[in-house]
């Protein structure tokens, strides 16, 4: 809209550069309020002049109070800076209003976060552990218990060789504890290029959104960004996929991620059903997910179904199937249209 309130407590909007020709604001109270950038357009970025309500208006702000009360704030836009608008004679908004107290020592401590780059690891993984505060000891635990002042103190990094659930808190005297630090590191099958496990892929491959030959099981999970490279995207179809894992080997869970995103079609499957083989012909189901419909759009973010196994199977093979739901509901604007399902890393426990 071509303001921002950069310290939210001030009541006041930095004035900056508009993207939309016009803006319309329906406020609580029933009034409006317009924003209405004259000659808008990708070269020209640069306030030349502004009005509020038909005077001219020569500050780098507006206030909470200006836009409660209703009224036009135009801008006349050009593709060069005028240097001369908002400057001379004019106020210059608070960083921090006269009467706000600030506390620089918190009670509570931060929480501990680990500098360990990826969750998934194929041999080890040396984990190190870090926090914001000086001079604070961070105890940790790696076998599920919650750690005290009586736990292992963190002295520098340390490797695991198995799934281990890390949590850890940090500790000084005169503060109170940080809270909790819970992460999962796996060790998990994957395959970095070439080598087994080697995946089957039965569904349409789709160029624009492919992870690769091998990406359901790079040891790379897949972000928020749905342009990332690195989901399977399917549509009309289930999502099969099987795995041969080079010889017989003993699991005890598979997890599959889904990215969700339901304003670009994105949605949940209906079921994802897991499976396993001696001799990649003769199948039995492990287990399965089911899942409902969403009701409203949800936040963007991403699911991940797993399955722990009732006891702990030795198998060669592993197939997933992952089945989108029939139609787009009612509610959304691509209602009766085909949803998709993104689909990333399979991870084997």
């Amino acid at each position: 809209m071509g303001f921002y309130p950069v310290n939210p407590v001030s009541g006041e909007y930095i004035i900056g550069s508009p993207l939309f020709n016009k803006v319309n604001i329906t406020l609580p109270n029933g009034n409006q309020f317009k924003v209405i950038a004259h000659n808008n357009s990708e070269e020209n970025i640069y306030i030349q002049s502004a009005k509020l309500n038909g005077k001219a208006y020569n500050k780098s702000f507006i206030t909470h109070e200006d836009i409660v009360n209703g009224g036009t704030l135009e801008f006349e836009m050009g593709n060069q800076p005028n240097k001369q608008w908002a400057v001379s004679g004019a106020p210059v908004s608070k960083a921090i209003p006269e009467d706000m107290s600030i506390t620089t020592e918190p009670s509570q401590l931060f929480m501990p976060y680990t500098a360990s780059n990826g969750r998934l690891f194929l041999d080890s993984r040396t984990i190190e552990l870090k926090n914001m505060n000086d001079n604070v000891a961070i105890h940790y635990t790696l076998d599920g218990s919650i750690p005290t002042e009586k736990s292992p103190l963190y002295t520098g990094g340390f490797t695991i060789k198995e799934t281990a659930v890390l949590k850890a808190i940090a500790i000084k005297n005169g503060y109170e504890p940080s809270r909790l630090l819970e992460t999962k590191f796996t060790k998990a099958i994957f395959n970095s290029g070439g080598e087994l496990p080697s995946i089957q892929r039965n569904y349409t491959v789709r160029s624009k959104y492919d992870n690769g030959e091998n990406g359901l099981l790079d040891g790379q999970y897949g972000s928020e960004n749905l342009h990332d490279g690195r989901w399977a995207g399917v549509v009309r179809e289930n999502l099969e996929a099987v795995v041969d894992l080079g010889k017989a080997t003993t699991i005890e869970s598979l997890e599959l991620g889904f990215l969700i995103n339901t304003s670009s079609w994105l949605f949940p499957p209906q079921k994802v059903t897991y499976y396993t083989s001696e001799n990649g012909k003769d199948f039995i189901e492990v287990g399965s997910v089911v899942n409902n419909m969403p009701e409203t759009h949800p936040k963007i973010h991403i699911e991940r179904y797993t399955k722990k196994l009732q006891q702990a199977t030795t198998t060669r093979y592993i197939k997933v199937i992952a089945k989108p739901f029939d139609a787009i509901p009612a509610w959304h604007m691509g209602a009766g249209n085909n949803p998709w399902i993104f689909a990333d890393e399979l991870v084997i426990e």
